[in-house]
């Protein structure tokens, strides 16, 4: 059982940089990733014994699918909305969607060999996100995945176009040094 739990500890990177992504602010004052987080790592070490996949890109996969459950779960305890099958449907889509960006493949249907590479290279994004303090993260993220405009990420974030700058640039320079020989 220790193994099972090391196994899934692994993905904890993986799983909050995903949520990281596609973070409903609305939930923000309401609880903490990190309990989603634990929630869905709590379920999936519950479900082992129903897991059928073989590899960590199914169990990545599966565990996509488990964080997809929990925070829909949460947002309908918030919103007391009972079900809204258009919303759970682009929630599993954004989620999926991030994971895709995560791994920084384009490609549509990639070779059994390629989908192991960029089951790795998510892991390793992930792992390395980990190592920046949260500000850079929280920059990277807004202004890489999300897209917007180092003006945008520093009203979003209360801080100077400036300062967004300088921890955009100390997070991308850490990324490059953690990840120099791993991509």
């Amino acid at each position: 059982m220790a193994g099972d739990a090391e196994q899934l500890e692994r993905f904890r990177p993986y799983l909050r940089f995903l949520l990281r992504l596609s973070w409903d602010t609305r939930l923000q004052t309401k609880c903490d990733p990190s309990d989603l987080i634990q929630q869905t790592l709590l379920q999936a070490h519950q479900g082992l014994s129903q897991y059928n996949g073989s590899s960590d890109r199914d169990l990545a996969a599966w565990l996509r699918q488990i964080l997809a459950n929990v925070i829909r779960e949460r947002q309908r305890h918030f919103s007391r909305d009972k079900r809204n099958l258009e919303r759970e449907q682009s929630l599993e889509d954004l989620l999926d969607q991030s994971s895709r960006r995560l791994s920084g493949f384009p490609v549509k249907d990639p070779t059994p060999s390629r989908q192991f590479e960029m089951g790795e290279r998510a892991l390793l994004l992930a792992a390395a996100m980990e190592m920046l303090t949260e500000e850079q993260e929280q920059v990277v993220v807004l202004h890489y995945w999300h897209g917007h405009s180092i003006a945008e990420v520093a009203d979003s974030i209360g801080r100077t176009p400036d300062a967004v700058g300088g921890l955009l640039y100390r997070g991308v320079k850490k990324l490059r040094s953690l990840l120099r020989d791993k991509f």
